[in-house]
């Protein structure tokens, strides 16, 4: 299972426990509920104190950058702290909407051939 970055171990441990709890036989049912819940507290305190901690870390950064006036840092972490991350890891597509994995060697082709058919008629 992949976890956010930013997660603490302490935090993966307990979702991990909870998980755990939540798969427990029918028998012990009413009890694993009544654990799941407070395993359920647990991990939602936990994670957002992680989470509270790394955007005031991220924040200490910027506010260095800022006095450093590093401005392509102190962009990249604003977009980090918005969430507006990029959008690099999305699949390419193709005119036709169909995943393509060559769609950039394709464009690149033909752009070469443009800007060599370009300086060829000059």
């Amino acid at each position: 299972m992949t976890y956010k970055s930013w997660l603490s171990q302490d935090a993966i441990d307990k979702i991990e426990e909870r998980r755990t709890i939540k798969s427990r036989p029918l028998q012990a049912k009413t009890r694993a509920q009544k654990e799941y819940k407070e395993q359920q507290k647990e991990v939602r305190r936990s994670t957002h104190q992680d989470k509270r901690s790394n955007i005031d870390r991220l924040a200490t950064r910027a506010q260095e950058a800022a006095t450093k006036n590093d401005t392509w840092t102190l962009c990249a972490i604003t977009r980090k702290l918005s969430e507006r991350g990029s959008n690099s890891d999305k699949p390419v597509r193709g005119l036709d909407g169909e995943h393509s994995p060559n769609q950039w060697i394709n464009w690149n082709a033909g752009m070469s051939t443009t800007v060599a058919s370009c300086h060829d008629s000059q």
